[in-house]
């Protein structure tokens, strides 16, 4: 017997290899060899620029090369400006196939039909939502349906100046509840003269006061809301009665962004903010000279928080082959390897559990300094209902804090009448 032709080897390796390659191919992705590009939208913030930068290019080297996808990210200017671009491309036909989407508008970007379900790949694919942090997936859903996974996320924390609080004698461990936290802010204006707290008129914030309360912003069904419920006007009271005092001071929705200390404010005991502001808050810490530390927030009765931050959701309406190349890069997005490298360059939080030996994670324990105390009221976290009037809803809800907090009216007729409005934006977008 001769030896095998060159054209009989090539038809072997036709049959045996060619079915192997194809079956590697996610279903939908059709093999070629111009690869499919697909584009990404995130908001442009420094660290979170830098970091989907990396990304991007580890998948498109990675992943992307075998499976023939190649994904073209682009920034779309702060996270509202996102919102709004991505908004108006899906009125247009001109969506991206996947973006970075704030949790409190991805409701109505559903209810306008934009945003695909993930159920059926979900489903096919056998995938394992159940490894995900708690609390983190509950703004995903919208009427029983998945409709994002998580991506960017936070929780509020407690950060402390603590040279103030160690002048004003207390433990740097941080108030333990609000009982606590009263005691604390009445120490150091006591004994420092500088306000004990600043916080904001923030919806993140008041929705983990409403758990923390034993309450929630919106009713089971969706179709009403509990701010005018006593558990939900004590809290607002207590803030309240804390600025009446001069213990704490409270900004406005609109001035928030400097509750960051600036020179005017750098001066005080204790701030409520993001767990993803440590980077920036360090940096002011080390410029300004004095010591920063990070607790969970004081409890009421319960502790936790409500997880604020983004997602990762996919264009509805786009040929199959897209949508498989979309799905096969969020999932990898939100693999547990992905998320601790972001997590240590952005400050966000780790997506799920992930190797508690991995380097990445370690980097960021040490490196982050809200890390464990956002990381401790994940066990106990809440979640934010997706329902189409929730933008709507929330603005209400900030300009009742608003004149609650900072414009010396009655807590209870501001948020009674707060409540009416919401019910009737909640009862006309039919709920969950």
């Amino acid at each position: 017997m001769g030896a095998p032709k060159v054209s009989d080897l090539f038809r072997l390796l036709a049959v045996f290899i060619l079915p192997v390659l194809l079956v590697a191919a996610p279903a939908g992705i059709a093999a070629q060899s111009t690869p499919l590009e697909i584009l990404f939208w995130y908001p442009d913030l420094d660290r979170v620029r830098e970091s989907n930068q990396e990304l991007v290019k580890s998948f498109n080297d990675s992943v992307g090369r075998a499976l023939g996808i190649r994904v073209s990210a682009k920034s779309q200017g702060n996270p509202a400006e996102l919102g709004r671009r991505l908004a108006a491309a899906a009125a247009s036909g001109t969506a991206p196939d996947v973006s970075v989407v704030e949790a409190g508008i991805l409701g109505p970007l559903i209810g306008a039909g934009a945003i695909a379900s993930l159920d059926g790949l979900v489903e096919r694919d056998r995938y394992d939502l159940s490894d995900f942090r708690p609390g983190l997936l509950r703004d995903s859903f919208i009427g029983g349906r998945l409709y994002a996974l998580p991506f960017l996320r936070s929780v509020p924390v407690l950060y402390m100046n603590l040279d103030i609080l160690r002048q004003a004698g207390l433990d740097v461990r941080g108030p333990a509840d609000w009982k606590d936290l009263e005691r604390y802010c009445r120490a150091i204006k006591e004994r420092t003269g500088h306000p004990g707290l600043i916080l904001g008129s923030e919806i993140v914030l008041y929705e983990t006061f409403l758990l923390q309360a034993g309450t929630s912003l919106l009713a089971e069904d969706g179709r009403s809301c509990n701010i005018a419920s006593e558990p939900a006007l004590e809290a607002v009271r207590f803030f309240r009665r804390l600025s009446d005092e001069g213990l704490v001071r409270i900004l406005s929705s609109r001035d928030l962004t400097k509750s960051i200390p600036d020179p005017s404010s750098l001066k005080c005991g204790m701030w409520y903010m993001s767990s993803a502001a440590a980077a920036p808050l360090g940096t002011l810490a080390r410029l300004f000279r004095f010591e920063l530390g990070a607790a969970p927030l004081p409890i009421l009765l319960r502790g936790g928080a409500v997880p604020g931050g983004y997602n990762l959701a996919i264009s509805a309406g786009l040929a199959p082959s897209r949508r498989e190349a979309a799905w096969e890069f969020v999932k990898w997005m939100t693999a547990s390897e992905q998320s601790v490298r972001s997590s240590v360059r952005t400050g966000y939080l780790p997506l799920r559990p992930g190797p508690t030996a991995s380097e990445d994670l370690g980097t960021y324990l040490s490196g982050t300094l809200s890390a464990r105390a956002a990381l401790a009221q994940l066990s106990s976290a809440g979640g934010r209902r997706q329902v189409p009037s929730y933008p709507e809803v929330s603005r209400v809800i900030l300009a009742a804090l608003d004149a609650a907090w900072t414009e010396g009216r009655d807590v209870d007729a501001v948020f009674t009448a707060a409540a009416s409005r919401c019910d009737a934006l909640l009862a006309g977008s039919g709920g969950t």
